[in-house]
């Protein structure tokens, strides 16, 4: 039987991100929010949106904690402190702003602020590794992607690494889809281009992978499909974009339809391995970054 899913919430639309934010949060339980972020998009305009969207949620000035602290391979130990920050903050959702790093890490903390007990080596996190070893729902999660590539903000998976045995493990289950996802094509614009290139090969690889997948299905087929394409053709373009901006403004049309294009291709990607699967390059590409801390587009290029 072939089976296609997708539980998390999509929002796409370039633009969006304050007022889907703001939106999404007054539906959730009022409370703390804890922001996942890494230290570079810390001071960007875009994180700033969101700090806004979060205080102003429901009328009223929300409790916001900030966890910025996320590496390029998110490791076992970040996911733990996530996860310690929201039970001792007291958060009731969390949001991550970021690329598939910020998401994984985040979507991890989620699960295991609900999950942990009181281990605090990450060998007793192993634990968790495979699919649905978890009990407890994990808190709510938003995740907002700022990279054309990782696709975590439609799927049960985290990928974390475990620098111990220099491997990287993945903790999936049916809770870990995040609660909805805010793609906005505009977070891409002020992308250095090489992580345009490299985030948008992870994408092309996720929809290549899942396209020639055994357990594809005529759904996830057509996303890869639609995926590859857009990739191949819009690539070119927003990379001489991010090369050489414009001196007027960023507008939806000519510019931004690239950006557009490729936040719109990496979900399609997403959705479809993650109902489809990955194959080879991802396998080899996972032992590269866990081994040697090599970035995960990089490594699937």
């Amino acid at each position: 039987m072939q089976v296609f899913r997708c539980p998390t919430r999509l929002l796409i639309r370039p633009g969006i991100l304050h007022g889907a934010l703001t939106s999404l949060l007054n539906e959730l339980p009022t409370g703390r929010v804890l922001l996942v972020t890494d230290q570079g998009l810390r001071s960007s305009r875009w994180c700033h949106t969101a700090m806004d969207a979060i205080r102003t949620a429901a009328g009223a000035p929300r409790e916001l904690s900030v966890f910025d602290s996320i590496e390029v391979n998110p490791r076992l130990s970040t996911a733990r402190k996530i996860g310690e920050m929201a039970v001792s903050e007291g958060a009731s959702a969390v949001v991550a702003l970021g690329g598939g790093s910020a998401i994984d890490a985040g979507k991890a903390g989620a699960m295991l602020a609900t999950n942990m007990s009181s281990e605090s080596a990450d060998d007793a996190l192993l634990r968790f590794v495979g699919r649905n070893k978890f009990v407890h729902r994990p808190l709510h999660f938003v995740a907002i992607p700022t990279t054309c590539g990782t696709g975590s903000e439609c799927t049960w998976v985290s990928v974390l690494s475990h620098p111990k045995t220099r491997r990287k493990v993945s903790i999936k289950g049916d809770g870990m889809y995040p609660y909805a996802a805010i793609v906005d094509a505009e977070l891409l614009t002020t992308l250095p281009v090489h992580l345009i290139a490299q985030t948008a090969f992870d994408a092309l690889t996720h929809a290549m992978e899942a396209f020639t997948g055994l357990p594809a299905n005529p759904v996830s087929d057509a996303l890869a499909i639609r995926s590859i394409q857009l990739i191949l053709v819009h690539l070119p373009a927003a990379v001489a974009a991010t090369s050489a901006p414009p001196s007027e403004p960023l507008e939806e049309g000519a510019i931004l339809y690239p950006f557009k294009a490729l936040a719109e291709a990496s979900t399609m990607a997403g959705l479809a391995f993650s109902n489809s699967d990955v194959g080879g390059v991802h396998c080899l590409s996972e032992s590269i970054g866990g081994a040697y801390d090599v970035p995960h587009g990089l490594a699937n290029a």
